[in-house]
C-alpha cells in the first residue's frame, strides 16, 4: 500500500468521502483506512476530522480528548465543518464540551441542535453563546429544534454576529419563537447575503417579532438555492402579502438556480382570492436549472393549471416530480416534448416504471435525448 502513487491514494479516499456515503459509513471506512498504512493515515485522518458529526456527549468528549492531544494540532486545523445534534432524548447534548471543541477548531460550517441550548445546562449555555457570537467567520449554519427543551435557541444573536453567512438551514422551527420577548426592541436584520436558504418543517408568519424577511437579512440577488419543505405560511392577519411566496421577492428569485417546493401549507382567511401560482413564480427565475415539486405544492399553488400552460425556463436542466400522480397532473409528457434542448434529466419520485402514463413520459424523454429515472419515495 505504501508503494501506491499519492494520486491513486487520493482518488481512493475521495470515493469514500463521497456525499453518497452516510456519515456512519464514511467515518467507519476512513477510520479503517487510517489504520492500514502510514501513507494513508495522514490523508484519511484529514478527511475524517474535516467534518465530524457528533450525536451525544460521549462522542463529543472523545473528539475533544483527541483534539487536545499534543500531536493533534493538524487534526484540529483540519476541521472545516462541525455537527452536534442529538437524535433522541437519551442522547445528551453538552454545551461545555462543544465550547471547548470550538475553542480548538475553526469550522466555517456549523450544524447544531436546540438541546445544546437547554437552560438546564446553566452557565455552560451562556459560554457557548458567547463563543458562537465571537465566530464572525461562520459561512454555513444549520439549526434544528428538538423537543423537549426549555428554549428555542435564540439563534438571532448568532446570525447578527455572522456577516459572512452564505448558507442558512432551519428545521422543525417556529420563527416567532426565535426571539424571546415581545417587549424587547427588535434588532435590525443581519447584514449577510445568503446564497442558500433551506427551511424544513418551519412555521412562518409575516408579522413581528421576527418574520422570514428578518432572517433573509441583506439578501437580494445573491440567492442561488431555495428549498421549502413542509413550510406553513400563516397570513391570517394580512392575506395581501401572499401574492407570491412571501416574503420571497422577485429580486430573490432573479438568480435562483435550484428551487425545491414540497408540502407547503397556507393558513388564510376564506376570502383569500389571490393564489400563488407556479406560473407566477417560474417566469421570475430566468436562471433556474433545477426544479423539484411535490403533490401538496401543486394542489395549493397551481389549483388545476398544469405546467403545460407555460414553458419551463430556457435554462432548466433537471426536473424532479415527487408524488405518485403529480407527473400526470402537470402534463409532464407535454412539458418534455416542448423543451427547447436545455433539459437533461427527469426524475419521478413515487411512481413505478409500469404505472399508467410513466411509459409515455419515458418514451418522450428517450426521443428528446433527456435522461429519465424513477425511484421510490423515501
Amino acid at each position: 500500500m505504501d508503494r501506491l502513487p499519492p494520486e491513486l491514494l487520493s482518488l481512493i479516499l475521495e470515493s469514500v468521502d463521497s456525499p453518497t456515503y452516510s456519515d456512519k459509513e464514511r467515518q467507519t471506512d476512513l477510520t479503517s483506512f487510517s489504520l492500514v498504512s502510514r501513507s494513508l493515515r495522514g490523508p484519511a485522518q484529514g478527511l475524517l476530522f474535516a467534518r465530524p458529526t457528533i450525536r451525544n456527549a460521549g462522542r463529543a468528549f472523545l473528539l475533544l480528548r483527541t483534539l487536545e492531544h499534543t500531536d493533534s494540532h493538524e487534526l484540529a486545523s483540519a476541521v472545516r465543518a462541525f455537527s452536534f445534534t442529538t437524535a433522541t432524548t437519551q442522547d445528551n447534548a453538552h454545551p461545555g464540551i462543544t465550547t471547548s471543541i470550538l475553542a480548538l477548531t475553526t469550522p466555517s460550517s456549523l450544524t447544531l441542535g436546540s438541546r445544546l441550548f437547554d437552560a438546564t445546562h446553566g452557565d455552560a449555555v451562556e459560554d457557548l453563546r458567547a463563543t458562537l457570537r465571537a465566530r464572525s467567520d461562520v459561512q454555513a449554519f444549520s439549526f434544528g429544534f428538538h423537543q423537549p427543551t426549555n428554549v428555542h435557541g435564540r439563534i438571532y444573536e448568532f446570525l447578527l454576529a455572522w456577516p459572512g453567512l452564505k448558507s442558512l438551514a432551519l428545521s422543525a422551527f417556529d420563527l416567532q419563537l426565535a426571539y424571546p420577548a415581545l417587549s424587547r426592541p427588535i434588532p435590525p436584520p443581519p447584514t449577510y447575503n445568503l446564497v442558500e436558504l433551506t427551511l424544513v418543517d418551519v412555521y412562518i408568519k409575516p408579522l413581528p417579532p421576527l418574520s422570514l424577511s428578518w432572517f433573509l437579512g441583506g439578501t437580494t440577488t445573491s440567492l442561488r438555492s431555495l428549498t421549502l419543505h413542509g413550510v406553513t405560511f400563516n397570513d391570517e392577519e394580512d392575506s395581501a402579502q401572499t401574492d407570491l411566496l412571501f416574503p420571497i421577492l422577485p429580486s430573490h428569485l432573479l438568480h435562483i438556480t435550484h428551487l425545491s417546493l414540497h408540502n407547503l401549507t397556507w393558513l388564510e382567511p376564506s376570502a383569500y382570492s389571490s393564489p400563488c401560482r407556479i406560473a407566477q413564480i417560474l417566469p421570475l427565475c430566468p436562471a433556474l436549472r433545477s426544479l423539484s415539486l411535490a403533490d401538496k405544492v401543486y394542489d395549493r399553488l397551481v389549483l388545476g393549471a398544469g405546467l403545460d400552460d407555460f414553458p419551463l425556463p430556457a435554462t432548466m436542466q433537471e426536473l424532479e416530480v415527487v408524488g405518485r400522480t403529480l407527473f400526470w397532473k402537470v402534463g409532464l409528457s407535454a412539458v418534455v416534448e416542448r423543451d427547447q434542448g436545455a433539459l437533461r434529466r427527469v426524475v419521478l419520485v413515487g411512481p413505478t416504471a409500469n404505472m399508467l402514463g410513466v411509459k409515455e413520459v419515458a418514451e418522450v424523454c428517450a426521443r428528446k435525448g433527456v435522461g429519465f429515472k424513477t425511484r421510490f419515495a423515501p
